[in-house]
């Protein structure tokens, strides 16, 4: 069950403790509760920090090609939004 869930969030690394709860009663037909995942990301080794760590590591010719794509526009054409409040679990 461990290799199926380190599996699964490597597919969906972002996902809340309910979708992977979800996930595993639909794909092992047993009940499961939020905090035996929360026990099980632990074993995992698994955090969000973990997560950003690799973001910071991402490909540096393709973050160079974005620079170079954008400096043909001027600051006012960008738009800045603040997502701190978003979240994907609500669509209003």
């Amino acid at each position: 069950m461990l290799d199926t869930l380190r599996e699964y969030l490597q597919k969906r690394p972002g996902s809340y403790q309910y979708e992977i709860k979800d996930f595993l009663q639909k794909e092992f037909e047993v009940p499961v509760t939020t905090s035996s995942i929360g026990r099980a990301l632990a074993l995992i080794a698994w955090t969000k920090k973990k997560i950003r760590r690799v973001a910071k590591g991402r490909n540096g010719d393709l973050r160079d090609l974005y620079l170079y794509s954008i400096s043909k526009f001027s600051p006012e054409h960008f738009v800045f939004v603040d997502e701190s409040s978003y979240d994907s679990r609500f669509y209003y």
